[in-house]
């Protein structure tokens, strides 16, 4: 009998991460375990991994972690990360609720890899089919490829979307491919590139003025 999920996450960033251990924490508890998997197109668990610029903190308090607002007394959280890393005397002394992007992404990454049996990373949604049984809609078939370019079918009763958003830049730049126009999104391996032929001073603009700025 083909194997149906309960649901699908497509994208396995941040918030299907947190869906992850939501219902892991549930099947825990109640003892009924969901067949659940997530796809994810990178080839390995990263968040934002263009805009970890030495030094730079998080805006949310740790507290706002995967889970404590939820369950604080998950083995995720943010304090157990630092305990299990032996980092959790060195954050309290920092006196700060604010860790560094580098470290949050330390943390999300250790998280994640508590669900690798769940994850698929590599594997690049091309389309969502409709699965319909004597006429009547019942599921929904995920197809998806890999790294090597084979196709996977997945069937679900239910897909959660979780794919973050998508770097775009004002229209006045349409079409405008100039390695001196960065998108925050591209920013750490960007401005090496272009820093590294001017030995000098440079001006810079900044577009925007949310928290990538």
């Amino acid at each position: 009998m083909e194997l149906v999920y309960d649901f699908i996450g497509i994208g396995f960033g941040p918030s299907n991460l947190a869906l992850a251990i939501a219902t892991q924490e549930h099947a825990q508890r109640s003892g009924l375990a969901p067949h659940v998997c997530f796809l994810e197109k990178k080839p390995a668990f990263n968040w934002h991994e263009g805009m970890l610029i030495d030094g730079s903190t998080m805006q949310i308090s740790f507290l706002k972690d995967l889970v404590t607002l939820r369950n604080p007394a998950s083995r995720f959280t943010f304090v157990n990360y630092l305990n299990e890393r032996g980092r959790l005397q060195d954050f309290i002394n920092l006196k700060t609720f604010f860790p560094t992007r580098e470290e949050y992404t330390d943390y999300l990454t250790w998280a994640a890899s508590h669900f690798n049996e769940q994850a698929h990373y590599g594997a690049e949604v091309m389309s969502v089919e409709p699965h319909f049984e004597d006429g009547r809609f019942v599921a929904m078939d995920v197809l998806s490829r890999d790294e090597h370019g084979e196709i996977s079918r997945r069937r679900a009763r239910n897909l959660v979307f979780g794919i973050g958003g998508i770097p775009q830049a004002p229209v006045a730049f349409d079409g405008l491919e100039d390695a001196r126009v960065l998108h925050s999104a591209g920013y750490r391996g960007g401005i090496e590139k272009l820093l590294a032929n001017r030995p000098g001073p440079v001006r810079v603009a900044v577009v925007g003025g949310g928290q990538s700025a």
